[in-house]
């Protein structure tokens, strides 16, 4: 289990090492636009119900990947888990 001294020594790392903090915020970055990948995909299917978010800062179109979007879609929206999109997304894919 991880102590609030284990949470110190990474928060210190974390602000002393500037490589590291350019590879989380690429990831997190990447992260989001690869969300926004899957709800055009989505919309392009035929799958995707409602307003369409707008895109994430520094968004490119193919700056992201659809696969790694289930990830973020899913955290930002459970509700769609039990709803069956989840089951049409999947779909998409196989």
């Amino acid at each position: 289990m991880y102590t609030q001294i284990d949470f110190n020594e990474l928060r210190q790392r974390l602000n002393s090492d500037l490589s590291l903090q350019s590879k989380i915020e690429n990831l997190l970055n990447t992260l989001q636009y690869s969300e926004y990948d899957l709800v055009l995909y989505m919309e392009e299917q035929g799958v995707w119900s409602g307003d369409k978010p707008s895109p994430p800062p520094g968004y490119q179109p193919g700056s992201g990947s659809i696969e790694f979007g289930l990830f973020l879609f899913w955290m930002n929206n459970p509700n769609y888990i039990q709803s069956g999109v989840a089951e049409a997304a999947l779909a998409l894919f196989l």
